[in-house]
């Protein structure tokens, strides 16, 4: 493996990275999880093609400073929100990143 590919989870506290990350990871969905306080990250590998290709999948607890800081080296960004909340909370945490985003 030539390059660790790090990818960061944003979105508000509470709207599902920490599950996503898990069910990724374990095939495993857990509505209950305890709060991230601060930011983790667990590293894995998958296939692509012919190419096993190594990850660091960052959870950043949803702080928005943190959320910056970490996700402009990222090579990609995986943004989680609460589709039962409003737009303007989406919005909202979009607006707090210093990062070029493509929707």
């Amino acid at each position: 493996m030539d390059k660790i590919f790090k990818i960061v989870l944003v979105g508000a506290p509470g709207c599902g990275k920490t599950s996503l990350r898990n069910y990724f990871l374990c095939r495993n969905f857990t509505w209950q999880c305890a709060p991230t306080t601060n930011p983790d990250f667990v590293s894995t590998s998958v296939v692509l093609g012919t190419r096993d290709v190594a990850m660091q999948i960052w959870d950043t607890g949803g702080d928005p400073i943190v959320t910056s800081s970490l996700a402009h080296d990222a090579d990609g960004i995986v943004l989680v929100f609460d589709s039962t909340q409003s737009r303007r909370a989406l919005d909202a945490q979009l607006s707090k990143l210093s990062v070029p985003i493509v929707l």
